[in-house]
């Protein structure tokens, strides 16, 4: 049998593994993030879209804070799942997603709008 002490050393040890775990799963979460997003290493309009001449409608869901072009395509797979074009302004560090291309035009300059290839 084990003893009072060493089932308490070990019930004390077990949520820090836990904790562990989840902090070191976090940070690969974070790490990739990271590398996708700031990297050269995906390239929205070579890898999944196409600059288009398009502009982003009325109808599009605006995100804001987004430093790069790939955290605008990786932000609107994340709020609609598919979706028919993006738009970033690195001005603003503003994206929009669009399900459509309902509602009016919008004719700010600085929005760099794509497709997703097909």
């Amino acid at each position: 049998m084990f003893s009072t002490q060493e089932i308490g050393s070990f019930l004390v040890q077990l949520p820090y593994r836990r904790t562990t775990q989840k902090m070191y799963d976090y940070i690969v979460f974070l790490t990739f993030s990271f590398l996708i997003s700031y990297s050269g290493a995906i390239e929205p309009e070579s890898v999944h879209a196409i600059k288009t001449e398009r502009n982003p409608r009325t109808s599009c869901i605006q995100i804001f804070n987004i430093p790069s072009k790939g955290f605008c395509f990786l932000s609107c797979l994340n709020k609609l799942e598919v979706h028919y074009m993006f738009s970033y302004n690195q001005e603003q560090q503003s994206c929009m997603c669009c399900q459509d291309l309902s509602g009016s035009e919008i004719t700010d300059k600085g929005w760099d709008t794509y497709e997703p290839r097909e």
